[in-house]
């Protein structure tokens, strides 16, 4: 029997089948290769996102985690990957395991201010005032910013040197942080508690000018007792 010659429906030759399978297989490869891709530019995405309300610690790990580990990422943004897994971290309280990836971080970049930064803020958590005042220091070297001069402040408060950490609190609202109410009432803790009352009343007062609604804004009220008990007792002072 004949076939049927013209637009009737006919079987596929076998030549017919293999290229249309290989063009198949060929495509199925290249939208796997694509999907690999995107899976790496959004973890990467998620990595470093500032969003810390929709990225969550855990989110974040595992999102740097995937980018350290890929093999694709090198140089300067392995190192921001480490950074950023680090600081979520540190947001859960691992400090020992930020410290690890701050350091391999540096390892990777020297110069990089924002692991130092970090660094001071786990060995300040840690209790150790003097490795955190140390790697601070070095951020503010590398790269001056309010952050680093308040989280310095911190560590020096709680060694004590209210001084020093009145002249970092200082040096802070000259960069323009973004907490400016919180830096002034820091301040305006730390110069009342070295009994420079009237300044201490200034800073309080430029804190409540900036965010009337400052959780702590409560207690800087509480200063106008120490200013009457100093002007009972005569200090010219005020």
């Amino acid at each position: 029997m004949a076939f049927a010659s013209g637009c009737g429906r006919s079987s596929p030759s076998p030549v017919r089948l293999s290229v249309r399978a290989s063009l198949f297989f060929t495509i199925a490869l290249l939208s796997a290769g694509i999907a690999r891709a995107q899976t790496l530019a959004e973890n990467e995405t998620t990595c470093v996102s500032p969003d810390f309300t929709a990225v969550t610690p855990d989110i974040r790990i595992s999102a740097c985690s995937a980018v350290i580990q890929s093999g694709q990422v090198t140089g300067q943004n392995l190192a921001t990957a480490y950074l950023w897994r680090g600081i979520a971290y540190n947001e859960k309280n691992d400090f020992d395991s930020g410290i690890k990836d701050f350091n391999a971080a540096l390892g990777l970049n020297p110069n990089f201010a924002g692991p130092y930064y970090d660094l001071g803020w786990a060995y300040d958590a840690k209790g150790d005032y003097d490795t955190a005042i140390k790697d601070c220091s070095k951020a503010i070297q590398l790269s001056p910013s309010a952050d680093a001069y308040t989280s310095r402040a911190g560590a020096e408060f709680a060694k004590g040197d209210y001084a020093a950490a009145i002249q970092d609190e200082t040096a802070a609202i000259t960069l323009g942080p973004s907490d400016a109410a919180g830096v002034y009432g820091t301040r305006c803790f730390l110069r009342a508690i070295t009994g420079d009352l009237k300044n201490a009343l200034a800073d309080c007062n430029q804190a409540f000018a900036l965010l009337p609604g400052n959780p702590g804004a409560t207690q800087y009220p509480r200063l106008h007792l120490f200013e009457d008990e100093q002007r009972r007792r005569g200090d010219r002072r005020l």
